[in-house]
């Protein structure tokens, strides 16, 4: 299911309560504290309808506006064509959701990252993909069941050959199962416990 294109007021609306995203690497925690923060954080959003502002407003701004060029400069690299995707549920769970910046035919998709430091953007073409990023990719491929992800870089201050940087992530199975089981553990309390609250109220 898809509801919304990114950033609209029903995609911000629709996404209350769910793991999204970056979310995805704190499901994965192993300390109680930051299991418990992240329940209450998403349990909060459910029962006040307001999600936490996450980044800062100019890197946010920067990012929204060389996006959709970093797309079309990817489209136009690859041959790609990049359908916008709006929010997409895990099929088992309405707390779980991605929103992917597209998907690509019928096995692929993308993550598009406009860094406001260039120096995320060198990191990203000396080394691949941020390891913070990796649970935000595996979590898109097991909301959407495709097989792999285009992970692109972009920085438009970059001398030309080096504005655009595409790294090809494959699913893994074996990562995606643990984050699929912990996901699901997760989005089963938050449910739990709106409803408790809401009984108790």
């Amino acid at each position: 299911m898809s509801v919304g294109e990114q950033r609209s007021d029903i995609w911000f609306g629709q996404r209350l309560a769910a793991l999204t995203g970056s979310q995805m690497k704190r499901a994965l925690s192993k300390g109680k504290d930051a299991r418990a923060n992240l329940v209450n954080e998403l349990v909060a959003e459910a029962l006040t309808s307001n999600i936490n502002p996450s980044g800062s407003a100019p890197a946010t701004e920067w990012g929204k506006h060389y996006e959709p060029i970093a797309i079309g400069e990817y489209e136009f690299s690859t041959g790609n064509t990049v359908d916008e995707a709006g929010l997409l549920y895990h099929p088992y769970s309405a707390y779980i959701a991605a929103s992917p910046d597209g998907l690509i035919g019928d096995d692929g998709g993308c993550e598009v990252k406009c860094p406001y430091s260039s120096k995320e953007h060198v990191n990203a073409l000396r080394f691949g993909v941020p390891k913070e990023h990796y649970p935000q990719i595996m979590g898109a491929l097991m909301v959407t069941r495709r097989q792999w992800w285009d992970f692109i870089s972009y920085d438009p201050r970059m001398r030309p050959g080096l504005r655009l940087h595409v790294y090809r992530v494959e699913a893994d199975a074996s990562y995606i199962d643990t984050l699929e089981a912990a996901a699901l553990s997760v989005a089963d309390e938050v449910a739990e416990t709106v409803e408790a609250l809401q009984e108790a109220a």
